[in-house]
């Protein structure tokens, strides 16, 4: 049997604190506002006058009421209750908050799915107040909010794991910019044996499954990320061919987003890819120049800058074949790069693993969040039944 949660918790919404007494210099208390929830970091502060009720302590229950609607476990300073944040108190013995927290997730996606908007969403407190959970009695509560966390815990500890070696690959890069006693700049365009722009009007080759239609929406970060991928029947021509990847061809975006570079690797193009109109191929003579190290080069700082400068030249967002060739890059020892190139294979097989570890983390914890909501989550001696945690 599911309750409305304003039967058993109380929903404060926070107060309009007077924005001429908000200053940065930690005078007073801090002030939690929505951007606050993710960090627990508050970087405003209040000097006024406040009522003891919109004070927010370590461990409270705060929703954001604009945006992305979600509840948070605040784990910040003792802070106050800015408007557009809310906080839910139970108002009982029978309701843990923990629990509580875990469910009313879920409804308040289902609320922000169905909602509305022009620029922003916007949650209201009846919204919250009528959001319906089962509440079992409180031990059993305590047991799944408890079950629920050690899940969590695990997905975050891995994603934590997933972004330490996002900063490794970042790291060895540095140090390999450092330890280069190359100071010469060398235009891209002396290594490019073949370059061209992608096909457009392919959409009548679209299909459900076969060769992909790479975009920009699949190249980030020098990889190609293919969780959301077009299929192609390609034609049997000129343009096919034209546009058509090899294993280690430089992919960067020249139009919008601008800059954006991905490495062509052999099972992709094994299997078969072709290029959009908003990517130009690049292929590198690789006894000169490691396309892994180009691509980790144009991402940094030092290539950034760059599509930068050349974007403000255009009238509009865009980079033509010249910008392409013209963009300089400081180059160590051909051993050095390929040397590179292999620690970040190696790092992102390892990486690799752990996403796929996350994603059975995720689906484990989804599937305990969904027994929990319709009252089929069992126990057996004070743990879930038929879920291994930390397997």
């Amino acid at each position: 049997m599911k309750t409305a949660l304003k039967e058993n918790c109380s929903i404060l919404s926070g107060y309009a604190f007077k924005s001429i007494l908000f200053n940065e210099n930690e005078d007073g208390l801090p002030l939690i506002r929505i951007r606050d929830l993710k960090t627990n970091k508050p970087e405003t502060y209040y000097s006024g006058v406040y009522s003891e009720e919109y004070i927010v302590n370590s461990g409270d229950l705060l929703v954001g009421m604009d945006g992305e609607f979600k509840a948070y476990r605040w784990k910040g300073p003792t802070s106050l209750l800015n408007q557009r944040v809310s906080k839910i108190s139970a108002k009982n013995d029978a309701v843990d908050l923990f629990y509580i927290s875990y469910l009313i997730n879920n409804e308040l996606k289902n609320i922000e799915n169905r909602t509305g908007f022009t620029t922003v969403k916007h949650l209201s407190k009846s919204d919250i107040e009528n959001i319906e959970i089962p509440l079992p009695d409180i031990c059993i509560q305590n047991k799944i909010a408890s079950a629920l966390a050690e899940a969590d815990t695990l997905i975050q500890k891995r994603k934590e794991a997933i972004a330490k070696l996002d900063e490794l690959e970042k790291s060895y890069f540095s140090s390999l910019i450092r330890s280069s006693k190359s100071e010469v700049e060398n235009q891209l365009g002396d290594f490019i044996v073949f370059m061209t722009s992608g096909s457009r009007g392919w959409a009548q080759y679209y299909t459900d499954a076969g060769e992909k239609f790479i975009t920009i929406k699949n190249v980030s970060r020098g990889m190609l990320d293919f969780s959301n991928t077009t299929y192609v029947n390609a034609p049997k021509n000129k343009e096919a061919e034209r546009t058509k990847v090899k294993a280690q061809d430089l992919l960067i975006s020249i139009t919008a987003d601008l800059g954006r570079t991905a490495v062509v690797d052999e099972i992709t193009a094994g299997i078969g890819a072709y290029i959009n109109q908003h990517l130009c191929l690049v292929r590198l003579d690789i006894q000169k120049i490691n396309p892994m190290f180009a691509s980790f080069y144009l991402e940094s700082e030092h290539g950034r800058r760059q599509f930068i400068m050349l974007d403000q030249v255009g009238v509009k967002s865009g980079l033509n074949f010249d910008a392409i060739k013209s963009l300089k890059i400081k180059l160590p020892n051909i051993t050095l790069q390929n040397e590179f190139e292999e620690k970040i294979k190696a790092i992102r097989i390892n990486k690799e693993q752990m996403k796929a570890q996350l994603t059975k983390l995720e689906e484990n914890f989804q599937s305990l969040l969904h027994q929990a909501f319709t009252g089929r989550l069992q126990f057996r001696d004070s743990k879930v039944d038929e879920y291994a945690l930390k397997r």
